[in-house]
């Protein structure tokens, strides 16, 4: 039996679009989509294709979703709650969310 597990999980950031589409193993396999709001990108939502569900794609392309705002110096504000869990799971990603902001929309 083969295992047909993702390997490599990536994003691709289509500014035009407010959507990081997801690649798993080479096929885009799902999106994060966003808005902008005071310099910030509110995050609404992650979606990743049935074919690719129970994988770890949605985990994999949150964190590399977070590891490019951190490099890029933006915040968040997690409005979807499979990232606010996410970032919960892992708080070294908490610098990265917009409190204030975040309160506003609670």
């Amino acid at each position: 039996m083969t295992d047909s597990r993702v390997v490599d999980v990536s994003i691709i950031d289509q500014p035009q679009s407010h959507r990081f589409v997801i690649i798993a193993d080479g096929t885009p396999a799902g999106e994060i989509t966003y808005r902008l709001r005071d310099g910030r990108r509110v995050v609404d939502h992650v979606g990743v294709d049935t074919a690719f569900e129970g994988q770890g794609v949605g985990g994999r392309a949150t964190a590399a979703m977070l590891d490019l705002l951190r490099a890029s110096g933006e915040m968040i504000v997690p409005l979807c709650p499979f990232v606010h869990s996410y970032i919960e799971r892992h708080p070294t990603y908490g610098d990265l969310v917009d409190h204030e902001l975040y309160a506003e929309y609670r």
